[in-house]
């Protein structure tokens, strides 16, 4: 249990969290919550471009081929699936379904769903 959504964002990065290459990505702009956790940790936080589904995904696929050809490592995408904040965005269904095949196995995707 945690006092609140922030504690549970910190306390997630900060198991995610084993190395400095470690690094979390998250469309851009994100919820100020993620940076500020995140710069408490030391942990860079790599922005993804959105698109019309809410989410680039061939951004994301390169920001995380990039990302790994620098020595970083992504750790985890963060990301708000409906009413994103700030934009309000939803992710719509085609999305999410290739979302979690480019994710599987290899990148966790701690999402915050607040609205709903």
């Amino acid at each position: 249990m945690t006092v609140g959504s922030q504690e549970a964002l910190f306390l997630t990065l900060r198991s995610l969290r084993a190395s400095p290459q470690d690094v979390v990505l998250a469309v851009a702009p994100t919820y100020f919550g993620l940076t500020g956790a995140a710069r408490l940790l030391d942990m860079p936080v790599l922005d993804v471009g959105d698109a019309e589904g809410g989410l680039d995904l061939g951004d994301l696929e390169r920001r995380v081929t990039a990302a790994r050809a620098r020595g970083r490592r992504p750790r985890a995408l963060y990301l708000v699936p409906d009413f994103s904040n700030p934009t309000g965005v939803s992710l719509d269904l085609s999305t999410r379904v290739a979302l979690l095949d480019l994710a599987a196995g290899d990148l966790p995707v701690p999402s915050r769903t607040s609205c709903r």
